[in-house]
């Protein structure tokens, strides 16, 4: 049985891709760079638990998920820049 209440909260729950402007009306690379940093982190300590969980946590392993979240908090300021465009943009 599924939960409506768990789905409408979902349905608020929101993600600023853009916007990231300072008063002065310039872009926010602070705030860009920590929404990006906190993102990052939560995949790089899920990768961490799952490599524990599956006895797979090795020099190999750990640089992959290094580059993956180095990746991610890339992409993620690619966004917030407007560098890539996203779905929204398109319209």
């Amino acid at each position: 049985m599924v939960d409506h209440r768990s789905l409408d909260f979902l349905n608020r729950l929101t993600f600023s891709i853009k916007d990231n402007t300072t008063q002065e009306g310039g872009f926010d690379w602070k705030a860009a760079c920590v929404d990006a940093g906190i993102i990052s982190l939560i995949t790089f300590f899920t990768g961490i638990g799952t490599l524990v969980n599956v006895d797979a946590l090795s020099c190999n392993s750990l640089f992959v998920l290094l580059a993956a979240c180095g990746s991610e908090f890339m992409g993620i300021l690619a966004m917030k820049r407007g560098l890539i465009a996203t779905h929204n943009d398109k319209k």
